[in-house]
């Protein structure tokens, strides 16, 4: 099964998930061509995403947040050694294909971690208009 497909920035690459193999994987090929894949992760590895500039893949292995140097500049992708970014209790969504996390155009990750208060999520909607009143007041104190 091929789940969780997305392109790089420049459109020439398709990256996907898949467990054809027998266990599931991150692959790349050239799109629209499709003609070739080549595997990224080593060991497993699900809920893929591209850097901002399509030079680095990340994707989770089990706990695990694992960030893959690429260079797609060429006819083949060539890319580095899988490195470990840091592991964690972080939400995982076991099932998902598309990755539950997001980038930050600064390269910072946006991710959900388990705590011990029960699950609680609090998101604050209209926060510009929040803060804005909050300054007006004379800020936190």
């Amino acid at each position: 099964m091929t789940e969780g497909p997305q392109l790089s920035a420049d459109g020439r690459w398709l990256m996907y998930q898949s467990s054809a193999s027998g266990q599931t994987e991150i692959y790349v090929r050239r799109y629209p061509a499709l003609d070739r894949q080549w595997q990224v992760s080593e060991g497993g590895g699900v809920q893929a995403r591209w850097s901002r500039n399509s030079k680095e893949i990340y994707y989770r292995g089990e706990k695990r947040i694992v960030a893959v140097p690429v260079d797609a500049s060429g006819a083949e992708p060539k890319f580095g050694k899988p490195t470990v970014l840091f592991a964690d209790d972080y939400d995982f969504g076991q099932g998902l294909s598309i990755a539950n996390y997001d980038l930050t155009t600064d390269g910072r990750f946006i991710m959900l971690r388990r705590g011990s208060n029960g699950g609680k999520l609090h998101v604050v909607v209209n926060w510009t208009e929040e803060l804005k009143r909050i300054l007006a007041s004379g800020g936190v104190r």
